[in-house]
């Protein structure tokens, strides 16, 4: 259940990516990995980081709300 959950989850965050900000999905389909590797570690650790607990806050606020 918690894996179908954070797989639709994922799927309708990037839909709505797609739909709201379709220049950030460009951008991050061509150029964001050519950025990436230019930074530092320590960057790229935090970036790392901050994106996956705000996923997982997402995730967690999404589901609270369902339940």
């Amino acid at each position: 259940m918690a894996i179908l959950s954070l797989l639709a989850f994922k799927a309708v965050t990037w839909w709505l990516i797609n739909i709201i900000w379709p220049v950030l999905a460009d951008y991050s389909e061509e150029q964001f990995e050519q950025n990436f590797k230019s930074l530092s570690a320590w960057q790229k650790v935090i970036i790392y980081l901050g994106f996956y607990l705000l996923l997982l806050y997402s995730f967690v606020a999404t589901l609270a709300a369902i339940i």
